[in-house]
């Protein structure tokens, strides 16, 4: 099994030959693409994970390449696609160019066994397709990531018309009967306890002039964390009427 390592002015990054697939040390890519927690960004976004041990002793997690475009679709860094560019267009290009006759063992492994050419190559017409679905699913999922950057960390707290609008998917009305039908509101539209705790709302009161003088009502508002979390499951409601 050996090991390459590519380098640029910004990146490096160790790739693996295991049997004639190729696959990333799972911990340089999060580091690149800016995740704190490398190894739960690791566990819950990949899903072809596996273990290699080290030339020094120990082990590491090592990812193929479908993994890399998930951990790059759910970074927040703007260099994210950057590096998604750096992958494609120059180290997967050399890796396939160079990486197959880069020991004599692999060389004399193909003259003695036509069949391993056969099989590399239907293991590279299915990485062919593979990507070709992720770069669709980068494409769906671009939309949603923008969205997340956009209202991140804001403070701004909006009425759910306002939120309505800003999914695009869902009237106001509509919205609210299923927040009530999905136990989230209740029947005054106002959010149970537990949402309020776990900061999605806040309540604001506004001023009701009626016949018999002014009272405060209560207003639900979606709070910027709200606001993400809320998008997310309009997106699954819509996808799955």
């Amino acid at each position: 099994m050996n090991l390459e390592i590519f380098k640029n002015q910004n990146w490096e990054i160790r790739v693996l030959d295991k049997a004639g697939e190729f696959w990333f040390v799972a911990s340089d890519v999060a580091k690149i693409l800016g995740y704190a927690r490398t190894g739960s960004a690791i566990d819950c976004h990949c899903k072809r994970q596996r273990t290699a041990s080290k030339q020094n002793g120990g082990f590491m997690s090592i990812i193929p390449e479908s993994d890399i475009y998930r951990l790059i679709a759910r970074s927040k860094l703007p260099s994210a696609e950057k590096f998604e560019s750096w992958v494609m267009e120059e180290i997967l290009p050399s890796i396939r160019k160079h990486g197959l006759c880069a020991t004599p063992q692999k060389i004399k492994e193909l003259v003695e066994n036509p069949d391993l050419i056969i099989e590399i190559a239907q293991k590279l017409k299915t990485e062919l397709k593979e990507k070709e679905m992720l770069k669709q699913l980068f494409e769906i999922e671009q939309p949603r990531i923008q969205f997340a950057k956009t209202i991140e960390g804001s403070d701004s707290n909006i009425s759910m018309g306002q939120m309505a609008k800003l999914n695009g998917k869902i009237g106001r009305n509509k919205l609210f009967s299923k927040l009530r039908e999905v136990k989230i509101l209740m029947n005054n539209n106002i959010p149970y306890q537990n949402y309020l705790d776990r900061g999605y709302f806040k309540l604001s009161e506004v001023i009701i002039t009626r016949t018999k003088g002014d009272v405060l009502q209560p207003v639900t508002l979606v709070t910027g964390k709200g606001q993400l979390w809320l998008n997310n499951k309009i997106d699954q409601w819509v996808l799955n009427n």
